[in-house]
């Protein structure tokens, strides 16, 4: 949490650092806090414990940014479009009505879906010589593409796998190898179609990525277990190039679903599919939606999830075992994504509304300080203001402030958390009217 006065007595440098928190008063309140000054742990109006609102009546949070190490060549113009010298909350009077939440962050899962005999619970995977074995991928919510796109939000691929007319022509002659054979060629035709390969090799352009799994493990892949966000995975070899894929938290918890919720184990592993080697140990696909691509320049689409829809055709649905499972995207709760697109909404277009006119001239991006791919413990301050208006009459006006801290596990960025419990929860506690609905323990409200 940030300490000493907000507004330089001299210089261009405010008193907050980017990304950095603080607690203002607005208020002349005592001898050992004027008006501008952080709250801290030790400047009550003793000078030697916590601030409550008895010791100070009207606060603010701020939030630093990239601009509030420097203010001195900010201007209307800039203001219009780049970072403001400090992001703040509406002001919090002591005499407001509050409602607190406090709500740690729930992990974030993809749309996936797996295909394998083991699905059904019983049967064999389909391996006849002379059979096109296809599936039909097709993605809800996806963005239109301008060049390959259809006129909906819906768009369908077909990945395939034509078994050779004799198995032993190709030197295959057991069914786990003819098995590997196709899951490896629908692995391979439906990542061609990937928009993931595109920073190493032409490829297609849609939200979806394959792998090929070995479900009892023991082979030469990567295991579940040994996978966490950045772990680099090979996948697939290409005209001789082996391509990988890291892995971050929402691919992680969506393992952990399957894990949880199908036949894959910790000990499944992904291998790499390479057409011109020999056979693997490879039973079942995976297929997962990636996220949509957000455009260059100013981006007013609302970021959506993408779905996957996958059937097989007759051929490879056999009367034994359903061959799909699909599992459900989970947004999770504080999701970067998500408040992403809240901010982008709401207080964006409040803080940066010269950009937010309706003109089709306004295309620059303005600032957006969430990490999509994140997570974030979320608190919200709910706070009823009474405003006298005209003629006398006092309107109770609703306001709304919201923190979004960093989270890993649902456990926010230490440092933070901590500054929070020491200035924030004391002054919050502290005010007469109340209520509190917080995942903290004890008498903490962030956490």
């Amino acid at each position: 949490m940030a300490t000493g006065d907000l507004i330089p007595a001299s210089g261009y440098t405010m008193g907050v650092a980017n990304g950095q928190l603080g607690l203002v008063s607005l208020t002349d309140a005592h001898a050992n806090l004027d008006k501008n000054e952080f709250l801290g742990p030790t400047n009550n109006t003793a000078g030697t414990g916590v601030n409550t609102v008895s010791d100070v009546a009207d606060v603010k949070f701020v939030v630093g940014t990239p601009a509030s190490a420097d203010i001195s060549n900010m201007n209307s113009m800039t203001q219009g479009y780049s970072h403001k010298k400090f992001i703040e909350s509406f002001p919090i009077s002591a005499n407001d009505r509050i409602s607190f939440l406090g709500t740690a962050a729930v992990s974030r899962s993809r749309s996936a879906a797996l295909l394998g005999a083991a699905v059904g619970g019983a049967g064999s995977f389909p391996v006849d010589a002379g059979t096109n074995y296809k599936l039909s991928v097709s993605f809800d919510s996806v963005r239109r593409d301008a060049t390959h796109g259809t006129n909906t939000n819906s768009d369908t691929i077909y990945p395939y796998a034509t078994t050779p007319a004799s198995w032993t022509s190709i030197g295959i002659t057991t069914d786990a190898e003819r098995t590997d054979w196709i899951i490896q060629n629908l692995v391979y035709t439906t990542n061609v179609n990937s928009k993931y390969l595109k920073n190493s090799l032409p490829s297609g352009n849609k939200p979806v990525i394959a792998f090929a799994l070995d479900l009892d493990g023991g082979g030469n892949g990567v295991a579940i277990s040994a996978i966490s966000a950045g772990t680099s995975i090979d996948f697939m070899v290409r005209n001789g190039q082996t391509l990988s894929y890291t892995a971050d938290q929402a691919f992680v918890d969506t393992l952990t679903k399957l894990v949880a919720d199908t036949a894959v184990t910790n000990s499944t592993e992904i291998g790499v599919v390479d057409l011109t080697a020999a056979a693997q140990a490879h039973d079942h696909l995976l297929l997962v939606a990636l996220d949509e691509d957000r455009a260059v320049v100013e981006d007013r689409e609302e970021s959506v999830a993408v779905r996957l829809n996958v059937g097989p055709n007759e051929a490879l649905y056999n009367s034994d075992s359903l061959n799909v499972d699909v599992i459900e995207v989970i947004l999770g709760l504080n999701d970067g994504l998500t408040l992403s697109t809240m901010f982008k909404k709401e207080a964006k277009q409040h803080d940066w509304s010269p950009q937010w006119m309706g003109l089709t001239t306004n295309f620059i991006d303005t600032p957006n300080y969430f990490v999509e791919s994140a997570s974030y413990n979320t608190f919200i301050i709910n706070h009823q203001t009474a405003q006298i208006v005209r003629e006398g009459f006092t309107e109770e006006q609703q306001r709304v402030s919201m923190i979004c801290v960093p989270s890993t596990n649902g456990v926010g960025e230490a440092t933070t958390i901590s500054g929070l419990n020491a200035v924030a929860t004391p002054w919050l506690n502290s005010m007469p009217n109340i209520t509190v609905d917080t995942d903290a323990a004890g008498t903490n409200l962030f956490v």
